[in-house]
């Protein structure tokens, strides 16, 4: 028994030993010297929120969240730079929660796995110097809103769900070359309200791939190739009050399939399918 807690204890200081002493010495070389954020700034829109572009070092971008954290900032948006990996223990360290990358070219995608609170992710046009996973992400259990566009990800599967905390409520893909979903893709994401897979391929939905119940509120499937929906597409979805299927390849919408919601829909959109005009579809305008 002494011996098993010892190998444990082994093993967690050497993995956590060489992500400290990365940590100290970025740490150790990147004080905040000035009351600015240069070169970055107060984001225009959001009043807790870093705006940075250009950064190609890693040093300048830790410096500036360390500056940023003296002004109680808590979101960061990245832009158009160049660095090794996104610093998720100066980020924690910070106190920054939220965070936002687009057309960003990492060598791997985090970095640190320790104390980490990050509940925003967004990830739009990453690009990759060499060969990469989801796997880091399984860090961030306390993900809540997890977002990727203009990225690969041709099948939803358990290469991406299965590193993301359950404790997900709002999942994203737009744009992602997505083709198919698992028969159980989100099943996992018992507290999901918020899913968008938009502007993809797919063709087929079934009921398995949500949770059951499912507290989602928002179902946006718009710009894909669903032909047709199941009738129990919606079933054990009470909260639901916004659905998108515009721009699908639909020819016939049932009553039936909306039994037990239509009441509560706040918005439905469904322009730009191939809906059969019959006396069927008179239901829509109740």
């Amino acid at each position: 028994m002494f011996y098993s807690s010892r190998c444990v204890i082994i093993c967690v200081i050497s993995i956590l030993i060489p992500t400290l002493i990365s940590a100290t010495i970025i740490y150790s070389e990147t004080q905040c010297v000035s009351e600015t954020l240069e070169p970055c700034k107060k984001h225009p829109a959001f009043s807790e929120s870093i705006y940075c572009e250009n950064i190609n070092d890693i040093k300048v971008f830790v410096r500036v969240l360390r500056c940023g954290s003296k002004k109680n900032m808590q979101e960061v948006f990245l832009e158009k730079s160049s660095i090794e990996y996104l610093p998720l223990y100066i980020l924690d360290f910070c106190g920054f929660i939220f965070l936002n990358v687009k057309s960003v070219v990492l060598t791997k995608l985090l970095e640190g796995n320790v104390l980490n609170r990050l509940q925003q992710l967004h990830l739009d046009n990453v690009l990759f110097r060499s060969p990469w996973t989801w796997e880091p992400l399984s860090i961030l259990e306390k993900l809540l809103r997890f977002s990727v566009s203009n990225m690969p990800v041709p099948v939803l599967n358990g290469s991406l769900v299965d590193q993301l905390t359950g404790k997900l409520q709002s999942f994203t893909l737009t744009s992602t070359n997505t083709t198919s979903m698992n028969h159980n893709a989100l099943q996992k994401f018992v507290d999901l309200e918020y899913v968008s897979i938009q502007n993809n391929e797919i063709t087929e939905l079934g009921r398995s791939m949500f949770p059951t119940p499912a507290k989602i509120k928002f179902f946006y499937f718009g710009k894909n190739k669903i032909a047709s929906l199941p009738g129990d597409i919606f079933s054990d979805m009470p909260d639901l009050q916004y659905i998108a299927l515009q721009g699908n390849m639909i020819s016939e919408i049932h009553e039936s399939t909306f039994r037990g919601i239509w009441s509560n829909l706040a918005s439905f959109l469904l322009e730009g399918n191939l809906l059969k005009c019959h006396c069927k579809l008179l239901w829509l305008a109740t």
